[in-house]
């Protein structure tokens, strides 16, 4: 999956350039290293470069390489503490591309299932359907309610199915299109709103200006409350205030967002918060796909039962009409 490289791509990225600029070069010319590179776009770190050289700040300048689906990372102005914020940076990544990969894998056998469900519906009514129906007919035998309202739903179902497979095709192909902004495998929500501010506070910039870096997709169904949290807390001057009056968490999450801000641990805090919510919000998602794949087994298995029924019920009738 493209998406995926390219975010190992830019975790590397961020890794090197510490390490450069942690052995005492600056950092233009450690980016002159990075861009030739062959592991990198050299064009994009060029692009780095030049944004530099121009008075970007080092976040704005990164948003030539930062993937798609990590976009909410980029942010205006510069960060006084760049190694603490190139560390945060790879670890940010890290933890998406762990999250994101694990929650593939819970998709896979659910795809699977649906794929298959499709190829034995495609069996059922391009095949068996129209045999068992021609079968019957040829001993003179009545054919059964249900492979009467086959036949009948059997002219709009197979283009309906061989659209079905062909959505699934492009999906699939269209990963990388998938994954932007609310996609399915790098959703947006408050475990990352409270990774944005805890990087940007352990990067050495103020709260006020840490609030000022959000920028949310205006598409994005949290716009508003996200804005609005933004809002509340520059008014209020608390975090937890504006968390709880605007923001999906619970009261587990204020109280130690509370705490945080009185302890003097507020970016720590923030990091650790949004490792949580986003372990929280896959167990969510695996929980309910749990309910997706006895669901499709279980239409898979009446399908088979169907088919084994329609065979046999000839043969039972024909023995009937013997004895």
């Amino acid at each position: 999956m493209n998406i995926f490289n390219d975010i190992l791509k830019f975790q590397l990225f961020c890794k090197r350039l510490r390490q450069l600029i942690q052995s005492g070069m600056s950092i233009q010319s450690a980016l002159a290293i990075l861009q030739e590179d062959r592991l990198f776009d050299s064009k994009k770190v060029k692009q780095v470069h030049s944004a530099l050289q121009e008075g970007l700040g080092v976040s704005q300048a990164f948003s030539f390489l930062v993937p798609q689906a990590l976009k909410y990372m980029v942010s205006k102005g510069e960060v006084p503490l760049l190694r603490e914020y190139l560390i945060e940076m790879e670890n940010g990544c890290e933890n998406k591309l762990k999250a994101a990969q694990a929650l593939q894998k819970e998709l896979l056998y659910p795809f699977v299932l649906v794929l298959g469900l499709i190829g034995v519906l495609t069996l059922f009514f391009a095949v068996l359907v129209p045999t068992y129906s021609q079968f019957y007919q040829s001993m003179n035998l009545q054919v059964p309610l249900f492979l009467s309202v086959a036949l009948n739903v059997r002219q709009w179902s197979l283009p309906l199915m061989g659209i079905s497979v062909l959505c699934l095709v492009f999906l699939a192909q269209k990963q990388q299109w998938f994954s932007r902004g609310v996609g399915l495998l790098f959703p947006l929500d408050s475990s990352d709103l409270f990774w944005k501010l805890g990087l940007m506070l352990k990067s050495g910039v103020s709260l006020k200006q840490s609030l000022d870096a959000i920028n949310w997709p205006k598409t994005h169904p949290m716009f508003e409350r996200v804005q609005a949290f933004v809002d509340d807390a520059h008014l209020l001057g608390s975090l937890a205030e504006a968390a709880f009056a605007h923001l999906p968490v619970s009261e587990f999450y204020i109280q130690w967002l509370n705490y945080a801000e009185k302890s003097g641990q507020l970016a720590s805090i923030l990091l650790d918060m949004s490792n949580q919510l986003q372990e929280e919000s896959q167990q969510n998602l695996v929980q309910r796909l749990k309910w997706v794949q006895p669901i499709l087994l279980l239409a898979i298995s009446g399908l088979i039962a169907l088919a084994f029924y329609a065979m046999m019920v000839p043969m039972i009738q024909s023995f009937s009409a013997l004895i």
